[in-house]
């Protein structure tokens, strides 16, 4: 009788060299995938981060607006011949255009509404005091970085920015008569460090959007307070004398660092910039297929952006007809 073969356990080369193959594959489609995604979360964190300061600007702006005062009181028309009492206040809100007023050294205004008024900051010359008042102000300018660049960084570059202005107590001059616009020191760059003088929160904040209204049901269309956003509580229309507006709606567009990088032309600015936020942001009515048309173009020239947006209450501004 024959002895049965018996085959020894085990696998065969062409087994192996199969099983081998396909192993490869999958760790390569493994290690595609977790490239892929460790990719996805550093440009991810990237991004949160190179949008935190425009937040952190934005969070410091609609703070500090907040606080905004007139200290409005009544009194009468003509103290010689009084006819009727009226509102009088000796401070001033100003929702401006940036250009209505200087930018400063090595910057010019741009885009969108500045505004302009006194707030409880308590920043003075000496220290423990509350209640003191400050001039603030904020705007969006294009510059480059000459002022407020370390002398250990020797690059320059141009770019768009969130500025702010404080003007200290002892130098508050919204009460100097013989001063043309207050608002105009706020924009200077004097010596003196922050949170005093004017300086940049935020960089590549390309637009600040300034919308003066009553609550949506009270005026759905936004224009009864102001037609072109803009708000003068000394020199403006009757309906805004001596008085803030209850809400101002906020908007900011920003870019992204790479955006900014690939857009720099030197101290000109970026033309792709220019086109999407040019002649717009001046009827209230529009305000929305603006800002729509400036996302639009943004995404079409491969432009990352943000836009933050928040109605602030203003806790002074008690307004009434």
């Amino acid at each position: 009788m024959r002895a049965t073969e018996r085959r020894a356990p085990g696998f065969s080369l062409l087994e192996v060299m199969v099983a081998t193959a396909v192993l490869s594959i999958l760790v390569a489609a493994l290690g595609s995938a977790t490239l892929f995604s460790v990719s996805t979360v550093s440009r991810a964190d990237a991004k949160i981060d190179q949008f935190g300061a425009a937040r952190a600007g934005f969070d410091r702006l609609t703070a500090t607006l907040s606080q905004a005062t007139l200290n409005t009181y009544w009194d009468y028309d003509n103290p010689n011949t009084p006819l009727k009492y009226e509102r009088r206040s000796n401070l001033h809100f100003l929702i401006a255009k940036p250009d209505a007023l200087p930018a400063g050294p090595d910057a010019k205004p741009n885009w969108g509404q500045s505004v302009y008024f006194q707030a409880p900051l308590a920043r003075g010359n000496g220290g423990g005091a509350t209640g003191l008042l400050n001039a603030v102000g904020y705007w969006v300018a294009f510059g480059d970085n000459n002022a407020w660049r370390p002398d250990h960084v020797k690059s320059q570059r141009a770019r768009y920015r969130l500025m702010q202005g404080v003007e200290r107590t002892e130098n508050l001059s919204v009460f100097n008569t013989t001063t043309p616009n207050w608002a105009e020191n706020l924009r200077k760059l004097p010596d003196l460090a922050p949170p005093t003088g004017a300086f940049p929160l935020a960089e590549n904040v390309v637009a600040l959007l300034l919308w003066p209204r009553l609550p949506v049901a009270q005026d759905p269309k936004g224009t009864e307070l102001s037609d072109n956003f803009l708000y003068d509580s000394k020199n403006g229309t009757p309906i805004q004398k001596a008085q803030m507006p209850p809400m101002i709606q906020i908007t900011m567009v920003v870019i992204d660092e790479a955006s900014a990088a690939r857009l720099e032309n030197g101290v000109e600015e970026p033309g792709a910039i220019v086109d999407a936020l040019g002649k717009r942001f001046e009827d209230p009515a529009k305000f929305e297929a603006d800002l729509q048309s400036v996302q639009t173009q943004f995404a079409m020239k491969g432009i990352q952006h943000l836009v933050l947006s928040a109605a602030v209450p203003l806790r002074e501004g008690k307004w009434s007809k």
